[in-house]
Formats: C-alpha cells, structure tokens, sequence
C-alpha cells in the first residue's frame, strides 16, 4: 500500500514538473517570437511597431534585461523619453552593471537637458562597477561626463539633440 501510494505522489509529482517545463517552454517560444519581430520592425525602421512587439514579449518573459534596453531604443527612437528612461531603469532594476542602459539614460537625461540627472546616472553606473568590464565604455563615459560637467558649469545647457559618443554604444556589446 505504501508504495502504491509512493508511485501515485511521484507520479503527480513528474505530471506537475511536466506541466511547469511545458508552460515554461511556451512563455520562451512566444518571447522568442515577439522578440525577433521587434528586432525586424525596428531594423525596417517601423519603431511604433517594434515598441508594441517588444512589450509583447516583455509580458511573455518580464526577467530578459535585453528586451527592456531593447524596448527603451525604440521608445528613444521615437522621441519617448520618458519611456525609455523607465524601460532602461527596468534593465539595471534586472542588471546593474549593464553598462549600456547607463550609457542609454545619460544620453537620454541630456537630450532632456537635465544635465545633473545624466551626470548623477554616469556616476551611479561607475559606482555600480557596470564599467569595470570595459575600460574603453568606461572612458567614454568619463569623457562623456566630463564634458557634460563642463557644459553644466558653463551654463550651456541643452546644445540640442546632437548624436553623442553614447549612441555609438548601441551597436557594441555590453
């Protein structure tokens, strides 16, 4: 009797672990999916598209930092500020040494004109040690930050939206 009842708790057991690894596997597999739609939305340029799409896949799988740095690019593309800057702030919430979504914010905080904003989220991704992994992004970021200071000083403010050194960032690695 009591291995009967052992079998039937094992079995219940493998069923359950089954159910999870396939309900698991579907939430991948429609990440998977929106993910690569988004990349080709954006890479056509259509960036409304790809936002829709890469919130899609944000609900099918919320724990991929990526898809957020993603999500936050196209935002920024069509000019979503606001949006972006949370989107990258779900990146380091999931990631703080993603050195990308520091850099992202800096660039969008300045575009913004809040130059003490990007200058504090400089510091904070060097203080999180997002940097340490590449000297040559951290030196861009400290050159960034020095200029973004010596602006700041000067009272220059917002020159406008003028590509910076950030945004060559956007095809590197992290």
């Amino acid at each position: 009797m009591k291995n009967h009842r052992n079998c039937v708790e094992l079995t219940l057991c493998s069923l359950l672990i089954i159910a999870c690894v396939a309900a698991t596997s579907g939430c991948k597999s429609e990440y998977r999916k929106q993910y690569d739609l988004a990349k080709s939305l954006e890479a056509a340029g259509d960036y409304a598209g790809a936002v829709e799409a890469y919130k899609k896949a944000v609900a099918a799988n919320p724990g991929r930092a990526k898809v957020f740095l993603r999500l936050g690019d196209a935002q920024r593309e069509l000019g979503q500020w606001d949006e972006a800057l949370a989107a990258y702030e779900k990146v380091v919430s999931l990631d703080p040494k993603y050195s990308k979504a520091y850099m992202r914010m800096v660039g969008v905080y300045e575009r913004k004109g809040q130059l003490d904003k990007a200058i504090e989220t400089g510091e904070k991704g060097l203080a999180a040690g997002a940097f340490d992994d590449s000297e040559t992004r951290k030196t861009e970021l400290e050159t960034t930050l020095t200029f973004l200071r010596n602006r700041q000083k000067d009272g220059r403010g917002v020159i406008g939206p003028v590509p910076m050194v950030l945004d060559k960032a956007t095809t590197s690695s992290r």
